[in-house]
């Protein structure tokens, strides 16, 4: 094994892991001569399985909150001080559920969980019922938790080798209702397994696909998603002709995807053969989390600005702002949508903040509704965490609005931040 094959052969880690091993590895000697590798196979072999081991906890070290938060991405010094690991794990028909580590800025919570199937050959899935803190549900945010898109385990997803296929990594976040700025409470998480009710049948085209075309690592990562879907038991792959869902539906089969959709009513399909609560503590925050605590509405030329929420930490970035027309019509309200358009969040220097690089689904444009009678323009912007944490946070805006106008709105909108 070259040092390069020793590289390639460690999972995924910390890009700090991984410098570490590069230079480890760059300082080991040249191929000696044949007549003198006794001489030298010690030392080099040491020094190899040093550089295994290190990488080996590095890897195992890196929370896998953050590996699920981020993929590949970086982190930052505040994401770090947020995670924390979680010990909360048990059986349901033959599937380890474990919550592992997650992170929490006082209002939004990730958490980390890890499904080891005792019967890999036997693919089980598992959804998130529920998660309450002290008794209250929250309202969760994550594709995962939704029933009709479960996390099998074996995974079969297309990813970067090497992947990790059994345990499967998912995660879920959610949002409380209100922050727990102190203190502590108690976050409880219902668990559902599932199995399919009738043989499983793959119905998907890229089962028959042509692969030539493909550079080597891609088609390594097809081959091996499609490798674990035909190591389960009684699976069928459709034919290219014979991908309707609702024929094998009928004749008693669960499909799915090689996405993992089950490809019809999941309630139907797929059967609840165990439940399992885990819990464990959520304290609140002590990192980098900061807020802008409202003095007066904003009066503007055209309107008034009103920030109903303010809030941002390295995992998420929220702001709330209501454009409010001088004229209560609905006109106006489209007016004012038109005028400033997008938003972008700034530094106290002007510069577009920098996100960390987590999945995210939000709009920088207003919307016009009205509320209490009133007509509006609002804005409601939720990004991913910021890399770093500004003195004061600026709005710009991008509109149909003439330059004076837009650089009114921008001198407006500079809100301090405070800690939380």
């Amino acid at each position: 094994m070259t040092p390069e094959d020793l590289k390639r052969s460690f999972p995924p880690m910390p890009d700090s892991c991984r410098n570490a091993l590069d230079a480890a590895l760059g300082a080991l000697p040249d191929a000696p001569p044949p007549a003198r590798t006794r001489l030298r196979m010690a030392p080099v072999l040491a020094l190899l399985l040093l550089t295994l081991m290190m990488a080996a906890a590095c890897a195992a070290a890196y929370p896998q909150v953050l590996r699920w938060l981020l993929g590949y991405g970086e982190s930052s010094a505040g994401l770090d001080a947020l995670v924390t690991p979680v010990s909360a794990s048990g059986e349901a028909d033959g599937i380890l559920i474990s919550v592992t580590s997650m992170v929490f800025d006082g209002r939004r919570l990730s958490y980390a969980i890890e499904l080891d199937n005792k019967q890999p050959a036997r693919p089980a899935a598992v959804a998130v019922r529920s998660t309450t803190v002290d008794g209250l549900g929250i309202q969760s945010e994550s594709a995962d938790a939704a029933y009709d898109l479960l996390k099998w385990v074996p995974s079969f997803h297309l990813d970067v080798l090497p992947v990790q296929r059994n345990p499967a990594v998912m995660g879920n976040t959610c949002e409380l209702r209100e922050p727990l700025d102190d203190g502590e409470a108690e976050v409880s998480v219902e668990f559902l397994v599932l199995r399919p009710s009738g043989p499983l049948v793959i119905l998907d085209e890229r089962m028959h696909e042509d692969l030539s075309g493909y550079d080597e690592a891609s088609r390594g990562e097809i081959e091996d998603q499609i490798a674990a879907v035909l190591s389960f038991e009684d699976v069928t792959v459709a034919e290219p002709d014979q991908q309707d869902a609702g024929i094998w539906i009928a004749q008693g089969y669960t499909p799915i995807d090689l996405s993992g959709s089950v490809l019809g009513d999941a309630g139907a399909l797929m059967t609840v053969t165990a439940s399992l609560t885990l819990s464990f503590p959520l304290r609140a925050p002590e990192g980098d989390v900061y807020g802008y605590m409202q003095d007066a509405p904003i009066v503007l030329e055209d309107c008034v600005a009103v920030i109903g929420e303010l809030d941002v930490s390295p995992l998420s970035t929220r702001l709330t702002l209501r454009l409010i027309p001088h004229q209560n019509t609905r006109e106006a309200a489209q007016s004012l949508c038109d005028t400033y358009g997008r938003l972008t969040l700034c530094d106290e220097s002007g510069a577009p903040v920098e996100y960390l690089s987590m999945d995210w689904l939000s709009s920088d444009t207003g919307s016009v509704r009205q509320s209490g009678g009133q007509w509006l323009c609002e804005y409601d912007i939720d990004m991913p965490g910021l890399s770093s944490i500004p003195s004061a946070l600026r709005v710009s805006a991008e509109g149909s609005g003439d330059a004076d106008t837009l650089d009114a709105f921008a001198e407006a909108m500079i809100f301090p931040l405070s800690a939380r």
